[in-house]
């Protein structure tokens, strides 16, 4: 499981944009392909318990995605 923590004070929009978006790369993301994402609220948003490039790829495109930015 791959949590992902999304402050309080993000809309309800916003996480469902988050959703899709994870919905999005479990199904077509080689290096995610098959993942269990989790998301929670937290007092801030984060990814606790990942390190490394793919995971901070993935961020930036949570955060993208919060911030209703396309890339």
């Amino acid at each position: 499981m791959t949590k992902i923590q999304i402050a309080y004070d993000v809309s309800e929009a916003a996480v469902a944009r988050v959703r899709a978006l994870l919905e999005d790369v479990a199904l077509r993301d080689s290096v995610w392909n098959g993942a269990d994402f989790h998301i929670e609220r937290a007092d801030f948003t984060c990814m606790p318990d990942n390190d490394g490039d793919d995971a901070d790829a993935l961020f930036r495109k949570i955060q993208s995605a919060i911030n209703d930015e396309t890339e």
